[in-house]
């Protein structure tokens, strides 16, 4: 369901990505032709950082931080120490982001369909065993978190499914959310890039209750290669047959840090740029042919799903690298809105409401 959300921020994604440097342009066209002369689109750095800039001056620039490190700290705060995300701990707009997707995937790729006959059951009930056995399949086998692939035999078709940003009823709703939304994954998100592990697996003997921790790892197959990395726990309850009536998932992240992910880029070990001759040996950045004795200030306001450090510190790495730093160096002095990623996907949510 973290991926549900996907479809409808990856078309506008891909679009945003792609156009980055003709946006960054276009934002910054004042500089006028002597400007761009400077090299100042030479520089890799324009990029995704972590933690949102600091402006320095004045009383509006301590506004603007203040309001800065307000944003920052709304998707923690869901949480409190300890605590798991749950339905019901989990904000309005997560909740509105990922159902009104989930409808929407299904009514353009599968519809409502009834089911015209009763499910054919292998056994009339399922021994707590069986039912212990069965969940671990899902899990080591078929990797059901990311397939969707469990064994309805262990299920009741009236159960209950719930996580941090969705809940209904029904196995064939489950089913139908799969199937529609397994093509879209497949493609972003292939075999041999995902993986579930099973931490534990135990079993209330008074209860029947099942309990499964977890960690689900994916890398996506987009160009800013967003890693998926969500850690909970799935409280399965049986009812008098055996089967499962209830399915309650918690994470140890919050909602909006979850589906915050699918925006956030990530830098590989491998991939870290040198950006010019001998950086990481150390060398400072070169001295730009051309530097502006009385440009004007300049305001960058980040585009569709960046974040006002991606123009500062791009994935983490060293200022000196960052758009910022680099229109510094050609006498350019650049403020950068504090927006956040998270507020882009509150955007979203705001407009289903």
């Amino acid at each position: 369901r973290i991926l549900a959300a996907l479809l409808f921020v990856l078309p506008l994604l891909l679009a945003a990505r792609a156009g980055r440097a003709a946006l960054v342009a276009l934002r910054l066209w004042p500089l006028s032709s002597s400007a761009a002369a400077t090299g100042a689109g030479r520089s890799s750095g324009c990029q995704q950082p972590r933690r949102p800039p600091r402006v320095a001056g004045g009383p509006r620039a301590s506004r603007r931080g203040r309001a800065s490190q307000v944003l920052s700290r709304r998707a923690a705060e869901e949480l409190q120490d300890g605590q798991r995300s749950s339905f019901a701990s989990s904000p309005a707009w997560t909740k509105t982001v990922v159902s009104g997707l989930t409808s929407l995937v299904n009514g353009v790729m599968g519809g409502e369909e009834e089911r015209a006959e009763p499910r054919a059951r292998a056994a009339a009930t399922v021994t707590p065993k069986q039912l212990l056995e069965g969940i671990r399949e899902d899990f080591v086998e078929r990797q059901y978190l990311w397939s969707g692939d469990i064994d309805p035999e262990l299920y009741d078709e009236s159960c209950t499914f719930t996580d941090p940003t969705l809940s209904f009823q029904g196995l064939d709703a489950f089913e139908r959310n799969i199937r529609n939304l397994r093509p879209i994954l497949d493609a972003v998100l292939p075999e041999d890039r995902r993986q579930c592990i099973l931490r534990s697996l135990e079993q209330d003997d008074s209860t029947g209750r099942v309990y499964a921790e977890w960690t689900m790892v994916g890398d996506l197959s987009l160009p800013w290669k967003p890693r998926i990395k969500v850690g909970g726990k799935t409280t399965y309850t049986p009812g008098t047959d055996g089967r499962i009536v209830s399915y309650d998932e918690n994470w140890d992240i919050s909602a909006g840090d979850a589906l915050l992910q699918i925006l956030a880029p990530t830098l590989r070990a491998d991939e870290v740029a040198e950006h010019w001759p001998g950086r990481l040996r150390g060398a400072p950045a070169p001295e730009p042919r051309v530097k502006l004795a009385d440009a004007p200030a300049f305001v960058v306001l980040p585009g569709f799903s960046n974040d006002a450090v991606d123009y500062v510190e791009p994935l983490g790495q060293v200022a000196d690298v960052g758009l910022q730093a680099c229109l510094a160096r050609r006498g350019i002095s650049a403020a950068v809105v504090p927006v956040e990623r998270l507020d882009w996907v509150k955007v979203f949510g705001t407009g289903l409401q």
